[in-house]
């Protein structure tokens, strides 16, 4: 975990406890969430936060929860964090299988497990991304949105927002050599996951305007795949997508 102090970015000192060394951390409520330790290890399903407003503190202020700490959460057995997420109030944690959905994380003394998903999990951490009130994600079996994967009684089969190109896509993200990295870009309402051969983009103008009873139909959502440039991310602020080399910016994108 790193903080930016002016011109270049540098490991968080902490002034109570222990700064995370896991492999996800997400800004939200006030506090970070991060995996406490790497997958493997003993905690790695548990999240530490910070104290509020103070990434500092790690545990006057702070504390930790164990995602996989119930039965209803471990039911499925031992299960690797992948991602840590927020939409509309709640903490999400991503595990490979599973996720866990938390209420109440702005009091995280009193935060109470809202829903337990079981068979649907995040295959890439980075594919994660918050778009309006829903959170859409790379599964095994595709892109999925959180909120559709409720409502469908958790079936992995159904509301796949790519099952037009799956196999394609997943074949691509399998076989890639370097991290997969995905972007929103509100202006254009466009989802761009990057594996190493293509930048898959998806139009989710028909995401956007989706009523809140309607069941997401996958053949609505137009898909266009662009042959990779080597580029290594993606960063949106302020109405432009930047698109970046490792150690480099190559420039930016009013797409």
């Amino acid at each position: 975990v790193k903080t930016h102090g002016g011109a270049s970015f540098a490991a968080i000192s902490a002034a109570s406890g222990t700064v995370p060394t896991g492999n996800c951390v997400h800004s939200a409520f006030g506090r970070l969430w991060a995996q406490k330790v790497p997958a493997g290890s003993t905690d790695q399903a548990v999240v530490a936060y910070s104290a509020l407003l103070d990434e500092t503190h790690w545990s006057t202020g702070a504390g930790e929860i164990n995602a996989l700490g119930t039965a209803s959460a471990v039911a499925a057995g031992y299960d690797e964090m992948m991602g840590i997420s927020s939409i509309s109030g709640f903490l999400v944690v991503f595990f490979k299988n599973s996720i866990v959905i938390y209420g109440k994380p702005e009091d995280p003394t009193n935060m109470t497990i809202n829903r337990v998903i079981q068979g649907v999990g995040l295959l890439e951490r980075d594919s994660v991304q918050q778009i309006g009130d829903d959170l859409v994600f790379l599964t095994r079996v595709g892109v999925r949105s959180l909120k559709q994967t409720i409502r469908s009684d958790d079936n992995t089969e159904l509301h796949d927002l790519s099952a037009t190109v799956r196999s394609d896509l997943l074949n691509d993200v399998s076989t890639s050599e370097t991290p997969i990295k995905s972007a929103w870009y509100p202006d254009e309402a466009l989802y761009l996951l990057k594996a190493d051969n293509h930048i898959w983009v998806m139009d989710m103008h028909q995401f956007k305007e989706q009523t809140t009873t309607e069941l997401l139909d996958p053949t609505r959502y137009r898909w266009t795949v662009f042959p990779s440039t080597g580029w290594d991310n993606f960063a949106y602020h302020e109405g432009t997508l930047y698109i970046g080399d490792a150690g480099a910016q190559n420039g930016r994108a009013h797409v």
